[in-house]
């Protein structure tokens, strides 16, 4: 079923077919390698199209989601390869991720080693956030860069886990957070 320009179909994948981003009130999240487009981070790390290695992007929107990793993506904002000192937090040129005001904007779980997290805007709503990035499981292999933290006050911009390794964590700005 079509409504507007989002096909609704029996795959399991909230995926939308749409050649331009409008303005910044549609979101399009595109997984690079496959060719598909989703209507958030999450539909795109869980679909059936998406492998481990795939290069996910997403245009400058606000995306108020609890994002789960639970393969090794390369995952990547509107300012990707921008250095955060000439950026500002949730401008409208940012992939703007806001986690809930009692969880994590970017969770790491199973399977995400080798992630890499780039070019993001994260925040919480309420400005109390409990991490920015917060890594469940021990892994390796995971880039955090280029991103601007703010607002996880009293908790974490990034946690990594007990035991985790061979991770890289650079280039960051983090404001308002421990």
């Amino acid at each position: 079923i079509t409504i507007g320009t989002n096909t609704f179909s029996g795959n399991g994948d909230d995926e939308r077919f749409t050649g331009v981003v409008a303005n910044d009130l549609e979101k399009l999240v595109t997984n690079v390698n496959a060719n598909r487009r989703f209507c958030s981070i999450n539909a795109a790390i869980a679909s059936s199209f998406t492998a481990n290695t795939h290069v996910i992007t997403t245009s400058a929107a606000n995306y108020p989601e609890a994002v789960v990793i639970n393969k090794s993506v390369d995952i990547r904002g509107a300012t990707y390869g921008i250095p955060v000192n000439t950026r500002t937090h949730a401008a409208a040129t940012e992939s703007y991720v806001v986690g809930p005001a009692a969880g994590s904007a970017f969770t790491l779980g199973a399977g995400a080693g080798g992630t890499s997290i780039r070019g993001f805007s994260v925040g919480s709503v309420l400005n109390n956030g409990y991490r920015g990035v917060d890594m469940t499981h021990t892994l390796t292999g995971v880039t955090i860069s280029e991103n601007l933290f703010n607002g996880f006050t009293p908790g974490l911009a990034v946690s990594l886990a007990a035991g985790a390794s061979n991770n890289t964590v650079s280039e960051n700005d983090i404001t308002n957070a421990y």
